[in-house]
């Protein structure tokens, strides 16, 4: 939560939020009651619409069987415009360009507000580019040591650090992880360690710095029936 002086009358407009009173949202949720749980699905659920009718794969990463998520940091204005979008983690094949240009071409959404009045709101945004078309993935399980809710404590993942992470099949077959990529974020900063499967030093060291209100993704890779699968998990450090 982000407290606010009571004391103070304006906003500095050079200023950009991470997390403010009420968060932007995308177009086409005007009529629902802000600050509802509906206003905040209906949003969620455009910005998904929206990605998937402008969503392109690069012929080039179809060629080399690239897929994973591409982040984009954007800035939404006081006027609900899209500023400053950054590539900050990029899968290559042209994605990273595709994804960039979604968040250059989005309409303006509805401003966020910091005590009662518009502000700049920095947002970081996951697209995923995926050749898979099965849903096998779908009916997979990531699992870590005993971390099983979306929002973990920093003791949470501590204790576990040591425990290995495990992908289950709709059966409850164990799967061989063959790649582990760790991508954590907070703030504006991003860092990211990889392993061939393994919770390895790398992994715990970059772990060992993440602290409360980041965070971050665990991507696999997985052999299933001779292929090459990606299965993964997201959690926030609360």
């Amino acid at each position: 939560m982000v407290c606010s002086c009571a004391l103070s009358a304006q906003t500095n407009q050079n200023d950009v939020y991470e997390l403010v009173d009420q968060m932007p949202y995308f177009q086409g949720c005007k009529d629902l009651e802000e600050g509802s749980e509906d206003k905040r699905h209906c949003s969620n659920r455009n910005l998904v619409v929206y990605i998937s009718e402008y969503l392109r794969y690069p012929e080039k990463a179809k060629a080399l069987g690239l897929e994973g998520t591409v982040y984009i940091d954007f800035v939404v204005d006081e006027t609900g415009a899209i500023t400053n979008p950054k590539l900050v983690r990029d899968i290559g094949g042209g994605c990273g360009d595709i994804a960039l240009e979604i968040v250059k071409n989005m309409p303006h959404w509805e401003p966020g507000y910091m005590d009662e009045e518009p502000v700049k709101v920095l947002l970081n945004l996951p697209i995923k580019f995926s050749l898979k078309n099965s849903g096998i993935e779908n009916d997979m399980k990531l699992t870590w040591g005993t971390l099983t809710s979306e929002g973990i404590t920093k003791k949470d993942l501590m204790d576990n650090l040591d425990d290995e992470i495990m992908v289950r099949d709709a059966l409850g077959n164990n799967l061989q992880v063959v790649e582990l990529t760790v991508v954590y974020k907070k703030g504006r900063k991003m860092r990211e360690a990889e392993s061939r499967g393994d919770v390895n030093a790398n992994v715990k060291r970059l772990v060992r710095k993440m602290k409360r209100g980041g965070e971050f993704v665990l991507l696999t890779t997985v052999q299933y029936k001779g292929k090459f699968l990606k299965v993964e998990r997201a959690f926030r450090i609360i």
